[in-house]
């Protein structure tokens, strides 16, 4: 009898960890550093974010639906984040003198207007950095913009309202559930399947079963 109830309490210890890990939101702060797999490319963090998940990929990194690739045509790049919402980007980048660098960033909102800032006062017009303009996001929430004057830029992408409209409110947080958080192996990982926490959920249902008919049969 004692087994018995030994083995049911077991059973829910493992429910409630497959339960927690699958709910659980990423917190990163400045002393956390991030790079995609293939990509000489670090990510640091002005101050602390919380995301329901980070993806990391060969080229990119996606933080809680933000895709942030940014490519270097020959050495490093360093890259910190300060604020991250679909109406306003924020990112300090810093790189060697002369080097091209590609950035793309998604999440925003698909068809809206919007500016892109360098530190110097100078707007990305879709080919070059120049006086005031402005860029509209495609379909898929994507901008690239690319920069060769460094070493260290301040950049901001915000929302553009022309003057005379009312500013378009920013999106709420959707209230279904958040994806569990992984990072894939060295092997560069699907776009779908199942994640590390997925799996360990998967796994944790199989011995469970397996447990719950012993104790039947016992």
């Amino acid at each position: 009898m004692k087994a018995r109830i030994t083995l049911i309490t077991a059973t829910l210890l493992l429910f409630i960890l497959a339960l927690a890990t699958a709910s659980a939101d990423i917190t990163v702060n400045q002393n956390t550093s991030i790079s995609p797999l293939a990509v000489n490319t670090t990510f640091f963090f002005s101050t602390t974010f919380t995301f329901s998940y980070i993806d990391i990929y060969d080229d990119h990194v996606d933080f809680g639906g933000f895709n942030f690739s940014v490519i270097p045509s020959t050495n490093s790049v360093n890259v910190t984040l300060s604020k991250l919402t679909s109406s306003e980007i924020r990112f300090t980048a810093s790189a060697p003198s002369g080097e091209t660098v590609t950035f793309t960033i998604g999440g925003l909102q698909p068809g809206k207007t919007y500016t892109i800032k360098r530190s110097d006062g100078r707007y990305w017009d879709g080919q070059k950095w120049g006086g005031f303009s402005y860029v509209a996001a495609p379909p898929n929430g994507e901008i690239s913009f690319t920069n060769s004057q460094w070493s260290s830029k301040n950049f901001r992408i915000e929302l553009y309202t022309p003057p005379g409209q009312l500013p378009t409110p920013t999106p709420q947080p959707s209230p279904t559930p958040t994806p569990a958080p992984t990072i894939p192996p060295i092997i560069p990982p699907p776009e779908q399947g199942l994640t590390n926490e997925q799996l360990f959920a998967v796994i944790v249902i199989i011995v469970s079963a397996i447990a719950l008919v012993i104790i039947i049969k016992s």
